[in-house]
């Protein structure tokens, strides 16, 4: 994703089923500098061409077997082919915690709402934010890295914040 460009205030969409991609491929967005933004693929298409227009994404990360809306004109990337974090194989570079440019007031991520009072709308959310949201969520509730934790909530609903992150 580096190599791609990715880095402060850019916004990747990231398209996938509930899977090792996904928190592989949020970690990257982050690791990267930029900013994810989550899109469920259950979602109609109208509204996925919407997300990614509305939010400048140029890159998707997505799996195969999903429909991107031909309205997309940015590099996908499919996480199951080539970049597949199952397939066992690294590359040197993959090893290595990229020393990214991101600061605390920069995009963590971009999420939109429900849209239930017409288009949706995009809630942008700092790094800062995201880290005092997890110190929050622990000390509340006494979270451990003994515990464990359900990924229920869609992917583009922002409870599922939630639950990949304190």
């Amino acid at each position: 994703l580096i190599e791609k460009g990715a880095g402060p205030e850019q916004r990747i969409g990231i398209m996938v089923r509930p899977s090792l991609e996904m928190a592989a491929g949020v970690l990257a967005i982050l690791k990267a500098g930029a900013a994810y933004v989550p899109i469920d693929p259950g979602y109609p298409a109208e509204r996925i061409g919407y997300v990614l227009k509305n939010s400048g994404a140029e890159l998707l990360l997505t799996q195969n077997g999903l429909t991107v809306p031909d309205t997309f004109t940015g590099e996908v990337i499919d996480l199951n082919g080539e970049a597949s974090i199952l397939d066992g194989e690294l590359y040197p570079e993959d090893d290595i915690n990229p020393n990214a440019e991101a600061q605390p007031n920069n995009l963590a991520y971009l999420i939109y709402t429900s849209g239930t009072t017409g288009q949706p709308k995009g809630v942008m959310v700092e790094h800062q934010s995201l880290v005092n949201l997890c110190y929050w969520h622990n000390d509340a509730f006494s979270v451990t890295e003994q515990d464990k934790s359900a990924k229920y909530a869609g992917f583009g609903f922002d409870a599922s914040v939630w639950e990949m992150f304190p």
